[in-house]
């Protein structure tokens, strides 16, 4: 094999190289384990990855002269605490050398007793499985036991010597199933990202194909501290009441059987709100009804055995059809009035003049008009469609 020299020994000199890879953005995360007594143990690391899913395995990189990592590496176990944007305080004082770096922090252990911060944005609980020498780093592989996002937002990156955060313009699922709907997206991200910004909310971007609907991209953040950012690539069922932006624009056969299970009374009420949404052009969402549904939505998720990637259902969820009426959306209605409207959908369509996204607003600032978050998410729905019918 060629042995190549280094260049002007650029690659031998330490500035040089921390200025050059610094361009790269690093997640900073803290490893917490216990010692042999039983205390708690943390440094900071600002190289982890995944590194398989089956097995699921992670690995971070540890200075070899860190005496924190000294203490960590005997205990065979360990957990990563991925830190928040605001988090950067609790980093500085886990740099430090000397003080209680635990002082004033809450905790409790995970699974293999490993500290789990208060506050992370997530946390990976593993045991060792393999430790690799790296020159001055160890490369830690650890075979992961459990895990999980504990406080969505923002994560604290390390970039050019300081620390910041990411702030995305959108999100898009990456899904080869969703190619088509994805090419339209790519070109539609830029409208969202502007409602977005116009708007004050989350615009998130939706596919349904009658027997399931599939988040599929994001843009902006929620004035609504009420709203999280939603998980791109969440799938749920279709069944009333969810999807009924969508099926107000189904065919017959397909209302029919959306709505085949529901008492005659109901169904009738169903079938008002319907037509009010296809006069309208879109559909609300009341923030006592949504919670609700994503509440029942996530017990029913985390109650499943063996049915991962599978679709959640709602089955006997009573719900009143008037929730979803845009019927008394005025042009004086605003955001905060009663009945407190999280949420706006509605669908663009293809050239046969059938739905082929779905988009949703939610999160509105308040006091703002709500018929003018309306008329954006309309007027998306309208672009969108040209660009799927080659009228943009």
């Amino acid at each position: 094999m060629t042995q190549f020299e280094p260049h002007g020994n650029r690659s031998h000199d330490p500035a040089h190289f921390r200025r050059v890879l610094g361009h790269y953005p690093t997640g900073v995360s803290i490893v917490t384990a216990l010692d042999e007594t039983g205390a708690p143990l943390g440094m900071v690391v600002g190289s982890f990855t995944s590194v398989s899913i089956d097995p699921p395995f992670i690995a971070y990189f540890a200075m070899v002269t860190s005496r924190t990592y000294a203490m960590i590496r005997p205990s065979g176990r360990f957990c990563v605490n991925v830190l928040a944007a605001d988090q950067e305080p609790l980093c500085r004082a886990f740099a430090s050398r000397g003080a209680d770096k635990f002082a004033g922090v809450g905790w409790h252990p995970a699974a293999t007793g490993s500290p789990i911060l208060d506050d992370a944005v997530a946390w990976i609980d593993c045991e060792t499985e393999v430790v690799h020498s790296a020159g001055d780093h160890d490369i830690v592989v650890g075979r992961v036991v459990d895990l999980d996002v504990a406080a969505p937002r923002p994560s604290l990156l390390f970039f050019q010597g300081g620390y910041g955060s990411f702030s995305a313009h959108s999100l898009a699922l990456r899904n080869a199933r969703f190619a088509i709907q994805l090419q339209l997206l790519d070109k539609a991200r830029p409208l969202m990202e502007a409602v977005a910004a116009q708007t004050g909310t989350q615009v998130v971007a939706i596919h349904c194909d009658g027997a399931e609907l599939t988040l599929l991209a994001s843009a902006g953040t929620a004035s609504d501290p009420r709203v999280t950012q939603v998980a791109i690539g969440q799938r749920f069922r279709v069944e009333p009441p969810v999807g009924m932006w969508w099926m107000a624009f189904a065919g017959a056969a397909d209302v029919t059987a959306y709505l085949a299970d529901l008492p005659p009374d109901v169904r009738d009420r169903c079938q008002e709100t319907l037509g009010q949404i296809r006069r309208r052009g879109f559909a609300r969402g009341l923030f006592s009804v949504e919670s609700q549904v994503v509440a029942l939505l996530e017990r029913r998720r985390s109650a499943a055995s063996g049915s991962h990637g599978r679709p959640d259902a709602l089955s006997d969820f009573e719900f009143d059809p008037d929730d979803y009426n845009p019927a008394d959306v005025a042009p004086d209605t605003r955001v905060g009035d009663d009945p407190d409207v999280i949420n706006l959908w509605a669908p663009s369509f293809d050239a046969d003049g059938k739905p082929n996204l779905g988009f949703m607003l939610a999160g509105f600032p308040p006091g703002t008009l709500l018929q003018s978050h309306a008329d954006a998410l309309l007027g998306l729905a309208r672009d969108v469609t040209g660009l799927a019918t080659g009228n943009a």
